[in-house]
């Protein structure tokens, strides 16, 4: 009897210590429990960290926790509770540089497998002794685990508030809080990826709208252009067999309608020209050959008058000669003829084959008073001929 009732002293302890494990991995599995039934509706990365911290803090009893998250798809992420800020802004720093670099490397064999996690370290001592990262003081239990080659990250935790140590119930509670962050993580990757491939399917289909419309388009128009294209082939081929019918009298019609609008036109016009030169309705003036103006040159016996306009004077003339062209006529012959003797000879030259400018001015002298002027039709170019002496 007394055995037995040492031994029934003995098991007390044992059934109450397994008691408490099993109150307290109740306790945690009912906050497993509330943190799966808030994590559905949640979808902003921020506000599930912030949820699964808090979480980490309440089932194990700490008042310090951080977890950071590396994503090459979006900004890395530190969120923090209860550590040191200046520890903690030092880890960032050299946490996303070493992040960064894990990101950028080809080779990860001895990376973690995707959704595996590691437990770093349980207590103090071991996170003192990991050198992976500068830590902030106090940290205990740290964790590393890995989504996949893109998306990773570390939980770190603080002492607990009543001294104890991470019994195996925390380490598996906190690895099944890992993972469910990590599942969450992922469900809001893919819906993010979700939407970006749909805002790309809605740009693409606008795309193809647009190019659907262009190409409505560009048929009409086709086919305006395929109308036109045989209108004018009919009208092509109608006119081409309307001109095989063609009769001379065809184009003496033709001709002679151009020629009535031709003269009508240039009646009507203010710059219209005259049909004959001027010069026909003119008195014939006394004309001159160029030996004896030549004579008469040697011995000064006369004024030689250059009519042609000021350019082609410019150009070359008589030496001596004086330029009188017709549209200047008025302003010239006051200037150098005024004063002139009546009875002065005076001989005109300069004509092209189209205007006689010598007979003008010869006709303008005559009606000035001036009796003996004469016309040299040779012009420029015989008195070049006979040697006679000219002026640039």
């Amino acid at each position: 009897m007394v055995q037995n009732s040492d031994a029934e002293r003995s098991a007390v302890p044992e059934r109450d210590k397994e008691l408490r494990e099993r109150e307290y991995q109740a306790y945690q599995l009912r906050l497993l429990n509330e943190y799966l039934r808030e994590l559905f509706f949640l979808e902003d990365r921020g506000e599930i960290a912030e949820q699964f911290l808090l979480m980490c803090m309440g089932a194990v009893g700490t008042d310090k926790a951080l977890l950071l998250v590396f994503d090459e798809q979006e900004e890395s992420a530190l969120h923090y509770r209860g550590f040191n800020d200046f520890r903690v802004q030092r880890l960032r720093e050299d946490a996303f540089v070493q992040a960064q670099q894990h990101l950028a490397r080809d080779d990860r064999d001895n990376e973690l497998l995707p959704k595996q996690i590691l437990v770093i370290s349980t207590n103090e001592h071991e996170a003192a002794r990991d050198s992976r990262l500068p830590w902030p003081e106090d940290s205990c239990f740290i964790v590393r685990w890995n989504l996949d080659s893109g998306c990773f990250g570390y939980l770190v935790l603080g002492p607990k508030l009543d001294g104890s140590i991470y019994f195996d119930l925390d380490r598996d509670f906190l690895l099944q809080l890992s993972q469910v962050l990590m599942d969450s993580l992922q469900m809001v990757r893919s819906r993010e990826e979700i939407h970006r491939l749909n805002a790309d399917l809605m740009s693409k289909n606008q795309e193809l709208s647009q190019t659907i419309e262009e190409l409505q388009k560009s048929h009409e128009t086709i086919s305006i252009l395929q109308r036109t294209r045989d209108r004018l082939h009919g009208l092509i081929h109608s006119e081409a067999a309307r001109l095989e019918r063609v009769s001379a009298w065809d184009f003496v019609f033709i001709v002679a309608v151009t020629l009535i609008i031709s003269l009508l036109y240039n009646t009507t016009s203010p710059g219209g020209v005259s049909l004959t030169p001027a010069t026909w309705s003119l008195p014939e003036p006394e004309m001159i050959d160029t030996d004896r103006a030549a004579e008469i040159y040697e011995q000064d016996g006369a004024v030689f008058v250059d009519a042609r306009p000021n350019q082609f004077f410019e150009q070359e003339k008589i030496r001596d000669a004086v330029n009188l062209p017709s549209n200047l006529f008025d302003f010239i012959y006051m200037m150098h003829f005024a004063q002139l003797d009546p009875e002065k000879k005076i001989i005109v030259y300069g004509r092209n084959i189209s205007r006689r400018y010598d007979e003008t001015v010869a006709f303008e002298l005559e009606e000035r008073g001036h009796e003996r002027v004469l016309v040299m039709p040779g012009g420029l170019g015989e008195w070049k001929a006979k040697g006679m002496p000219v002026a640039p």
